[in-house]
C-alpha cells in the first residue's frame, strides 16, 4: 500500500450561513474539491498554452500528470512558508 497523497485538505473548507440581522447561523467543512485539485486545475491553462507555444502534441494524459506533479510542487512550496 502506498502513502497518501498530501493534497492539502480542503480547498474551500467552510461556508457560512448568515441570518437576517448578519448573524452567523451555520458553518459547516465542505468535502469536495482538494486544495492539490484546485492548484492542478489552475496549472491547466498555462500548462497547454506552453505546449501550445512549443508545437507539441498535447495529450490530454500528459497534460493533467503535469499540472498534478506542479500542484504537489506548490503544496511542497507552500509547507516551507509557513
Amino acid at each position: 500500500m502506498s502513502a497518501p497523497i498530501a493534497d492539502g485538505g480542503a480547498a474551500f473548507p467552510s461556508s457560512e450561513m448568515y441570518d437576517n440581522e448578519g448573524r452567523v447561523i451555520t458553518v459547516f467543512k465542505e468535502n469536495g474539491m482538494t486544495l492539490r485539485d484546485y492548484f492542478a486545475a489552475a496549472s491547466l491553462p498555462v500548462l497547454t498554452k506552453l505546449w501550445q507555444d512549443a508545437s507539441c502534441t498535447t495529450d490530454a494524459e500528459l497534460v493533467a500528470a503535469e499540472a498534478y506533479h506542479i500542484a504537489d510542487a506548490m503544496i511542497e512550496a507552500r509547507k516551507a512558508v509557513k
